[in-house]
């Protein structure tokens, strides 16, 4: 009998995925399932992109630099966009710890170095050029794109401004 019920326990676990075993496992409102078809739907605008829910099961709109990420560790905390991290007061990383103690935090571009954009401006870091990015797009302008680390005349870069994303992306593909 012993060994039966220890069998089902380990299927149980092995069938579903690793990173929702751990990661999950401190967010209050996780279904035991990701169901997509409950997911709420988006609002057309995510200014600072999408991201998977605390539970990596629904999209949600992400939290951009600077906005409010974590909270309280339940299902509906704001998660913060792509390279982005939820740090706490005095730079601490959003762990489980910081969420059983249901501290808030404050989204921060992981890349801490200037970057340089196609359209010849310097930019704080990746997240900031990416997220002008976005903008521009969503103007029906063509796209930044990442040219070099570092401030923007720091180096032999030729500034090209394309009006298509695709002739651009070919161009600065290699």
């Amino acid at each position: 009998m012993f060994w039966s019920l220890l069998l089902c326990v380990i299927a149980a676990f092995a069938s579903a995925p690793a990173d929702a075993q751990i990661s999950n496992r401190y967010v209050i409102g996780c279904p035991a399932r990701c169901d997509k078809s409950m997911c709420p739907r988006l609002s057309a605008d995510c200014p600072a992109g999408q991201a998977l829910d605390a539970c990596h099961c629904c999209p949600v709109c992400a939290s951009g630099e600077g906005e409010a990420c974590g909270g309280s560790g339940k299902l509906g905390d704001p998660v913060c966009g792509e390279g982005l991290e939820c740090s706490v007061s005095g730079g601490v990383a959003y762990t489980v710890t910081v969420r059983r103690r249901s501290k808030s935090g404050v989204c921060m571009c992981k890349a801490t170095e200037p970057v340089c954009g196609s359209d010849g401006v310097s930019y704080r870091n990746i997240c900031e050029l990416k997220r002008v990015s976005r903008r521009a797009e969503k103007l029906q302008q063509p796209p930044v794109l990442f040219i070099q680390r570092g401030a923007c005349g720091k180096g032999n870069v030729q500034v090209v401004v394309f009006k298509d994303k695709t002739r651009a992306q070919n161009k600065l593909r290699y």
